[in-house]
């Protein structure tokens, strides 16, 4: 019997040393910690940096937290009119309710104002109008007094990152609302003087409340300015103007803003809302942070580091031409991601995270460039009606109005911050002007064509008589 051909060779059973399994269980536990002790050293370097961005941050008096950022404010705004605009915020919100009908105000409520002012025509509302108006007669004059005050005025506003509370600023909308209405009243009943003088006051209370410390403060100061420039194209449509108020309406839209210094202001005041926001542990446990991980991934000072780094690349974004600020600011936004998609780490922000985090720069960059826009579309609309006074007929073309002194207009004002020209037309007894905002270009919808066929549809248009 053959029993060597029913047995294995010694040499092809596999062994295994006691010393093979120590190294299985070992050598994992070496590359962790390898990998924490690069991971520790990371952090503190990039804690490092944060201090020293930090120290860098508050020698340029730079906000930084929640209390740098009230002292930034505090030192920023003037308390001169800081009771008076209080008690007219509070009192324009506890505004009567309209009597004797069950409808809202136009402007302050759902009712539409007409297409057009038509003084002494046709106008259901205007009765409960001027009963509201002759009620707030007292609030609207302390309106003008308070108007008065050096600018921008400060409130009682307590800073608690994201959580801040802009009470006042969101109620200041209502303040202009009220102003627009008596605006409205006032030229219905060809009362240019009371019309002037509220036009004036609605550019007095937006400036009131520029403060310049978020976008969301921002994005509402644009829209108080673009209210009361809506409100002057809106008015020269009816011809009661001297030429006097029409240079004061002119100095009304006034210049352009400084963009490199408004630009730092509002991040500078993101950036202290965000690290405030990144101290608070509420912040960063909420249900709406997309996971654990990101909650974790958040305490890191690789994570204020890295946020820290693209508010600086930032900074400068509107130290260049202001007419391609909104296409570098989008640029940029794309970049980031791209960027962001590339480079992975355990201990790197997320993309989706650090783009939510960020400021949104191309909104605002937009915003800002519309707001430029309607400031040049104005002046260009109230230097045509100072041509028409001073010759007693409209301009042939635009270039004819650079001849007047007291317009307001630049050179190279009387087009678009992105380049195109303003349209211009003499129809009849009156002047149009217009322009296609970029998101309205290439736009042509069915329907039925413009009265005007030389008027694109979309176009931001003004009547002037």
């Amino acid at each position: 019997m053959n029993t060597a051909s029913n047995s294995t060779p010694a040499t092809l059973r596999p062994r295994f040393r006691p010393g093979g399994y120590f190294l299985l269980a070992v050598v994992p536990l070496i590359l962790i910690a390898v990998w924490l002790l690069v991971a520790a050293v990371q952090q503190q370097q990039a804690a490092a940096s944060v201090r020293a961005e930090l120290e860098r941050l508050r020698a340029a008096g730079r906000p930084v937290d929640n209390g740098s950022l009230q002292r930034w404010f505090a030192q920023h705004a003037s308390r001169e009119g800081t009771r008076s605009w209080h008690e007219l915020l509070r009192l324009v919100a506890a505004a009567p309710a309209r009597p004797g009908s069950p409808s809202d105000l136009p402007y302050l409520g759902n009712a539409q104002p007409p297409a057009e002012i038509t003084p002494d025509g046709a106008w259901d509302d205007e009765p409960a109008v001027a009963e509201f108006l002759l009620a707030m007669r007292p609030v609207i004059q302390q309106m003008h007094a308070a108007g008065q005050h050096p600018a921008p005025v400060w409130q009682p506003v307590e800073f608690r990152g994201y959580e801040t509370l802009l009470e006042e600023l969101q109620n200041s909308r209502q303040v202009v609302r009220l102003l627009q209405l008596e605006v409205e009243h006032a030229v219905y009943r060809r009362d240019a003087e009371r019309a002037y003088r509220a036009l004036r006051t609605m550019e007095q209370a937006a400036a009131q409340f520029d403060w310049q410390f978020c976008i969301v403060g921002e994005l509402v100061q644009i829209a108080l300015r673009d209210t009361h420039r809506t409100m002057i194209l809106r008015c020269l449509a009816v011809d009661i103007w001297d030429p006097e108020q029409l240079r004061g309406m002119a100095e009304q839209v006034g210049p352009p803003r400084e963009l490199a210094t408004r630009w730092a202001n509002v991040l500078n005041g993101e950036r202290a809302l965000l690290l405030s926001s990144l101290e608070d542990s509420k912040f960063w446990l909420t249900d709406e942070s997309p996971s654990a991980l990101n909650h974790w991934v958040l305490r890191l000072p690789s994570t204020r580091n890295q946020l820290l780094e693209q508010f600086r690349a930032l900074d400068g974004l509107a130290a260049e031409d202001p007419a391609t600020l909104a296409r570098r600011a989008d640029q940029w936004e794309r970049d980031l991601a791209r960027e962001s998609g590339a480079r992975r780490s355990l201990l790197r922000l997320p993309e989706r995270l650090e783009l939510h985090l960020l400021p949104a720069i191309s909104g605002l960059a937009g915003a800002l460039e519309r707001d430029e826009t309607s400031r040049r579309f104005t002046l260009t609309a109230l230097a045509i009606k100072q041509y028409e006074m001073s010759a007693g007929d409209w301009p042939e073309q635009l270039e004819q109005i650079d001849q007047l002194e007291a317009s307001g207009l630049r050179t190279g004002e009387r087009r678009t911050v992105s380049g195109g020209g303003f349209g211009y037309e003499r129809h009849g007894s009156e002047a149009l002007l217009w322009y296609v905002p970029p998101a309205a270009q290439g736009t042509w919808p069915p329907g039925p064509a413009p009265p005007i066929p030389q008027v694109p549809r979309h176009a931001v248009l003004a009547t002037i008589r």
